[in-house]
């Protein structure tokens, strides 16, 4: 059937040329042609290197199956769209059966299971590629655990630096699109910060690097449908962290106290604008520096998102239910008029006040920011039942003097720590509570 198929690619027109398909480097056994300016080639063994798993019913004129990191997929013989997870995304030619073979546009389908694909027209090449997604970073009782999020296979390797303190992973046949990324935290879980960008063009190879605060050490943990797991371990002897990040005053530990921080808003919903920035850039950044220090003072931190992606309300409640936090604190900004503001906690059931009020008095002693109070508020809803939950506006982003502070590191920083004080003095009050 293949050799059926390779001959009608060939012969369907003099403009028609064969192209080859490379995956990460390694030839991939998938016919394909130019025609016009798309490359046209079988569907069902690119999916197959990617990873991924389909069927196709001829009879019925359905494709289906799921991506490599278990996303579900489907289109339709004849049309000109293919659903990864609950997103169509257009493709520029019909998938058609030929010679008993699925074909359609190879780089559309590659770039909608979330490879890349690009064209070198000087070797009649397609070269595609699986993404290293995101790199997302957890706090654990004695150490880091960090998730790197991929499209396609991978057998990475962990190599170790004795100086300065630092491991990194490579993970061959991965590509990443954009330059260095990073994330900061300050030595929690004997992790300075960490750092992925593309190490090598082509073969790609994509490296994750860990700054490690001296005597941690890595580990690389199989991989499970397109997760691939880091964690670290901190040392009995660990050197003290530095910068040091200090522990709210008179915080003594929050050891035993799991929270969730929630940065509202986030992917494609940008939240309130103001100021030449947005609120999911502004809650991202706070809730990121509030679990450094959190952390520092032994607190267990989650996050619902600790990057630039969506997460619907339904699965920030399924994160809630499966984690069962101590604590949720949800961090947004207010909308309102130029005129508008202040900073205020709300809160939706009577016994989450404490909190609330805890929290709202940490920000303003923190920030001197106009105190708009802890207020019961349908805008706060619980994510799950019996779980503490609320939700801190920390200003107005379409105030011309608030939102310039927002947009300010200086300024996040100020509302973090005010979010770590206020635990500080909840934790305290609750262990004095008869």
């Amino acid at each position: 059937m293949r050799a059926t198929l390779a001959a009608v690619l060939l012969c369907a027109g003099a403009q028609a040329a064969p192209v080859s398909v490379s995956l990460a480097g390694r030839p991939v056994e998938v016919a394909a042609r130019t025609e016009g300016q798309a490359i046209v080639g079988q569907i069902l063994p690119l999916i197959r290197a990617l990873g991924g798993a389909a069927d196709l019913l001829v009879d019925q004129g359905r494709l289906s199956g799921r991506t490599f990191d278990g996303k579900p997929f489907q289109a339709e013989v004849g049309g000109s769209t293919i659903t990864v997870g609950d997103r169509g995304q257009g493709l520029g030619a019909p998938l058609r059966i030929e010679g008993g073979e699925l074909v359609g546009p190879l780089v559309d389908v590659a770039t909608a299971l979330g490879a890349r694909a690009s064209y070198v027209k000087a070797q009649s090449e397609l070269r595609i590629a699986p993404r290293l997604a995101q790199v997302e970073v957890h706090s654990a009782e004695e150490g880091a655990v960090i998730h790197v999020l991929a499209t396609g296979p991978s057998t990475p390797t962990l190599e170790h630096i004795a100086e300065p303190p630092r491991a990194y992973a490579d993970f061959p046949g991965l590509t990443w699109v954009g330059g260095s990324e990073s994330i900061r935290t300050g030595g929690a879980g004997g992790v300075y910060g960490i750092r992925w960008a593309l190490f090598q063009e082509w073969p790609p190879i994509a490296r994750v690097v860990l700054d490690l605060v001296p005597g941690t050490r890595a580990r690389l943990l199989p991989a499970e449908d397109g997760l691939f797991v880091l964690t670290t371990r901190v040392p009995q002897t660990a050197a003290p962290i530095e910068p040091p990040v200090p522990a709210p005053a008179g915080a003594g530990s929050l050891e035993g106290l799991h929270i969730l921080l929630d940065p509202a808003a986030g992917g494609d919903d940008a939240g309130v604008t103001g100021a030449g920035t947005t609120e999911k850039a502004v809650a991202l950044d706070i809730a990121l520096r509030a679990a450094i220090v959190l952390m520092n003072a032994k607190a267990l931190v989650s996050l619902s998102r600790d990057a630039d992606r969506s997460v619907s309300l339904a699965e920030r409640a399924d994160l809630v239910r499966a984690l069962a936090p101590d604590a949720v604190v949800r961090i947004a900004c207010a909308s309102g008029g130029a005129s508008n503001q202040g900073l205020r906690t709300a809160y939706a059931d009577a016994s989450d006040a404490a909190l609330a009020g805890a929290l709202q008095r940490g920000i303003v002693s923190k920030t001197h920011a106009r105190d708009l109070g802890a207020v019961r508020s349908a805008d706060a809803p619980r994510l799950a039942a019996g779980v503490p939950t609320v939700t801190i506006l920390a200003g107005f982003l379409s105030s011309p003097s608030e939102g310039k502070l927002l947009s300010t590191a200086e300024y996040r920083a100020k509302v973090a720590a005010g979010i770590a004080e206020g635990f500080a003095a909840y934790a305290k009050a609750r262990i004095a509570a008869p």
